[in-house]
């Protein structure tokens, strides 16, 4: 009697477990924005399976933390979009979804299926995907970046952009691309050449040998 309750124990912790990674298509991450790594558990047979129907092992993180976005439902592509180009980008998200089912924390999966999102013009789901990675990592000025350059030239929301690149150089302010992609943003999208220049020289004050940096300030100068 001992052990048949052992088993039926076992088979539910086995069913909550399959149930919270997979319900809703939805992952697990760090709920303290301070943490930039997330602790997860190796879990084996937990009901996933590679190609040739073996268990693989998947890490699980915490129950008490946030929901990840919602990566699943249709891929929809924008109209006279290639056709050879869907079946490649179809299969990029397809494993990168598998990826994240079997890695939550893995942020670098989260910037490239974002970055897929934005190439089809899902905008909401890039967003939501590179949000997240500021939640699993919030020194990631990858995803700052990101964001600033999705609300700058495609949402079309220049407080928020500006607001996104302006973290990023927080976050780094020992890197000299969220410098220059600022700098860019004021040229381009907001037409404030005294911004860029200024967030130019704020960037060669803390890093004067980036030749990056050199280069665009003096480009300014012409204009």
């Amino acid at each position: 009697m001992k052990t048949q309750r052992t088993i039926i124990l076992a088979t539910i912790g086995i069913a909550i477990i399959a149930g919270l990674l997979f319900f809703g298509g939805n992952v697990y991450a760090p709920q303290n924005s301070a943490d930039t790594t997330a602790t997860t558990s190796p879990v084996t047979g937990a009901g996933v399976f590679d190609k040739e129907g073996n268990p693989i092992t998947i890490n699980v993180l915490p129950i008490n933390v946030p929901l990840a976005p919602d990566m699943g439902g249709e891929i929809i592509f924008p109209p006279n979009y290639l056709a050879g180009n869907k079946i490649t980008i179809i299969e990029k998200i397809e494993s990168l979804r598998f990826a994240l089912k079997k890695n939550p924390a893995d942020s670098a999966s989260w910037i490239e299926l974002g970055s897929y999102w934005k190439m089809i013009e899902n905008f909401k789901k890039a967003e939501a995907a590179w949000t997240y990675v500021t939640k699993l990592e919030p020194t990631n000025f990858v995803a700052w970046g990101n964001l600033g350059f999705l609300f700058g030239y495609y949402v079309h929301d220049n407080v928020k952009a500006e607001q996104y690149f302006l973290k990023a150089i927080e976050v780094a302010p020992n890197e000299g691309y969220p410098y220059f992609q600022t700098a860019e943003f004021y040229r381009d999208a907001l037409k404030d050449i005294s911004k860029a220049k200024t967030i130019l020289d704020k960037g060669l004050k803390a890093l004067p040998g980036d030749l990056g940096l050199k280069a665009l300030r003096e480009s300014l100068n012409a204009l």
